[in-house]
């Protein structure tokens, strides 16, 4: 693709979210208060905030098997296959314990759990593709056409991207809605209240599925492979964004700021690598 393709698209995408992000300024509440009668028997809502949280796990996966067959076929050589699955194992389990250390067991209710189980068999199932994936690229490893190094961009992004979200949600302190219609004060996102007990500006379940984004700087744009991924995080990244709207826990203001970060992040991070690095694709 073209470098002034590649800029449209990104500033076009930039353009749109704007737009969003103008209208949720003047009518978050309003917009918000549309989903107020349904909020308790949303199951869409309750699944993507258990699984929603922890799809930043998916890309750290991505990572760690990549790494291992790295280390097997171009350093160490020779790992046993129950070493091997012993790492996978250790690795499975750090990442689905996040999961249950973000679920929320005070609010709990059948609906959650249930979400709970289901959103722990599909990482599991998500997981076991990964690595199954990475298994059969051993003649890219050993032909040296992957090279570890390219995994730092993903490393950059997905902090890069966490901190800046913790760090605005923390200055901003905007209250939830979910917490305005149990009596709180509604804030615009621009009301920054230090007092407030809220983190709803900007979205932290946003930010984490628009760590997918990370995935895609290790795949050539001129594979087929590319375009179907990019389809598949762009309907995660909308369905997560939805979901904390429609659950009253973010404004639409507060899922578009994390866009504007993810989005924002990932086109200079892709545009700064093409420049200055050379970094071999899967």
């Amino acid at each position: 693709m073209k470098r002034k393709l590649r800029l449209s698209i990104a500033y076009f995408l930039l353009l749109i979210l704007l737009v969003f992000f103008l209208v949720g300024t003047f009518f978050d509440y309003q917009i918000s208060s549309v989903f107020v009668a349904g909020k308790d028997k949303n199951f869409f809502g309750a699944f993507f905030e258990v699984w929603g949280m922890a799809t930043f796990t998916i890309p750290l996966m991505v990572i760690a098997a990549i790494f291992i067959n790295w280390l097997i076929y171009t350093k160490v050589k020779k790992i046993l296959l129950w070493q091997k699955n012993l790492y996978y194992t250790i690795i499975c389990i750090l990442l689905l314990s996040i999961l249950f250390i973000t679920f929320n067991y005070d609010s709990a209710n059948t609906m959650a759990y249930w979400s709970l189980g289901i959103s722990f068999f599909s990482y599991v199932v998500i997981f076991i593709l990964i690595a199954y994936y990475f298994e059969h690229k051993k003649a890219k490893f050993i032909n040296g056409e992957f090279k570890i190094s390219s995994l730092l961009w993903m490393i950059i992004f997905i902090v890069a991207l966490s901190i800046s979200v913790e760090i605005l949600k923390n200055i901003f302190s905007r209250v939830r809605m979910v917490q305005v219609i149990n009596g709180s004060t509604y804030e615009p996102w621009w009301h920054i209240n230090y007092s407030s007990k809220g983190k709803s500006f900007p979205s932290g379940h946003t930010s984490s599925a628009l760590c997918l984004l990370s995935i895609l700087f290790i795949i050539d744009k001129n594979l087929k492979q590319y375009w179907i991924t990019v389809a598949i995080i762009w309907l995660i990244i909308f369905m997560v964004a939805f979901s904390r709207i429609v659950f009253l826990k973010h404004f639409l203001t507060d899922v578009i700021m994390s866009s504007f970060l993810g989005f924002g992040y990932f086109f200079l991070f892709d545009n700064f690598k093409r420049k200055k690095w050379k970094v071999n694709k899967i």
